[in-house]
């Protein structure tokens, strides 16, 4: 068994400026180098149908997909470049299958996003531990106060999105999880969308690093990721 790292990187608007964003799935599993392309265009499609296009480039897309054999990252085993992300008139939408909402513009706020969670078991003190990701690509909805963010209809469907899309991973060989713990295959689709920070300005250089100082967790993943484990 092997786990692997599969970094999607998206690019759009935000404050007036282009901006990047990832998700980050870990898998594992046996994957056949000969199914790494099929294996992560499965990836993109599920992402492309779960993502928002809206009415416009605003909402941006997905401009490279990459593949590490390793949880901690290192050089991709395999890559793919969609488009030139700094071009905004080559960006390719977001398809917004899994998505019974049309007609309506994306979310401008990129921090707005669908939070969708696996449930992946328990944690050494036997509370509940989840598989997290957060998509900043989402529909505008015209609600009543106290009316959830996306409708009954569209939870049912994105949740049938997720699903599909990674039992057409599952069938290259890797499963959304790692060598300690597996995610469910039926996913919760939040009725609300979370507030999840986009990253910005630049970390601390290393060379800025005193003695003793401990590296921050996640220092190296890919900025905007989310593929570490929450505990509820």
């Amino acid at each position: 068994m092997t786990d692997y790292r599969a970094v999607v990187r998206h690019v759009r608007y935000w404050r007036g400026a282009i901006h990047k964003w990832s998700t980050v799935y870990p898998l594992t599993g046996v994957l056949s180098s000969g199914d790494y392309a099929a294996c992560m265009g499965a990836l993109y499609d599920m992402e492309q149908a779960c993502l928002f296009a809206g009415n416009g480039t605003t909402a941006g897309g997905i401009y490279e997909i990459a593949l590490y054999a390793s949880a901690s990252g290192g050089v991709p085993v395999y890559s793919n470049v969609y488009f030139p992300e700094a071009v905004p008139a080559s960006w390719i939408p977001y398809a917004q299958t899994a998505w019974t909402t049309t007609g309506v513009p994306c979310v401008d706020a990129a921090e707005v996003a669908l939070q969708v969670e696996w449930a992946a078991g328990l944690s050494s003190s036997g509370k509940p531990v989840f598989f997290r990701k957060w998509y900043h690509a989402v529909a505008q909805r015209a609600v009543t106060p106290g009316a959830s963010d996306i409708s009954s209809s569209d939870q049912t469907s994105l949740t049938a999105g997720f699903v599909a899309g990674f039992a057409a991973i599952d069938g290259y060989g890797v499963q959304l999880g790692n060598s300690v713990r597996l995610a469910g295959t039926t996913p919760t689709v939040g009725l609300f969308y979370g507030n999840h920070q986009m990253p910005r300005g630049r970390r601390k250089p290393l060379g800025s690093l005193t003695h003793g100082s401990v590296l921050p967790p996640g220092l190296f993943i890919v900025p905007g990721s989310d593929g570490s484990l929450d505990a509820a």
